[in-house]
């Protein structure tokens, strides 16, 4: 959870330059947890316009722009990914339609209601 808050830190903190290319593997971490981004040279070079031809599939915003609002996008694709433990990169599956027709069947989501032990985390059902 640190290592989420933290780069949600990192990401307002880089206003107005949009990354473009925010993923799991784009992620480093330091000895002591600190989360850095990594690739911040992409969006200098890419033009706007052209921009969905070189972001990686799964992350890419509906609207498919360079934009602040695609990293945020991103970011979240990136927390959905570490709360179900599902990987756009490995899977191919669209991380937000396959939670919503998840909760939309009133389905629980293993990762986070779940535990390895058979015990519930939180509720039975997801809201």
């Amino acid at each position: 959870m640190k290592i989420i808050i933290d780069q949600h830190t990192i990401i307002s903190h880089h206003q107005h330059i949009s990354h473009g290319n925010i993923k799991l593997s784009n992620i480093l971490l330091y000895e002591d947890q600190e989360p850095l981004i990594s690739e911040y040279g992409l969006s200098t070079i890419l033009d706007p316009k052209r921009f969905w031809s070189f972001s990686s599939t799964g992350y890419t915003a509906p609207e498919k722009t360079l934009s602040e609002q695609g990293d945020v996008f991103s970011f979240g694709i990136i927390m959905l990914e570490l709360l179900t433990g599902k990987t756009v990169e490995k899977s191919g599956i669209e991380l937000p339609k396959w939670v919503r027709s998840i909760v939309s069947q009133n389905h629980r989501i293993p990762a986070i209601y779940g535990r390895s032990d058979g015990e519930d985390r939180g509720s039975s059902k997801c809201k």
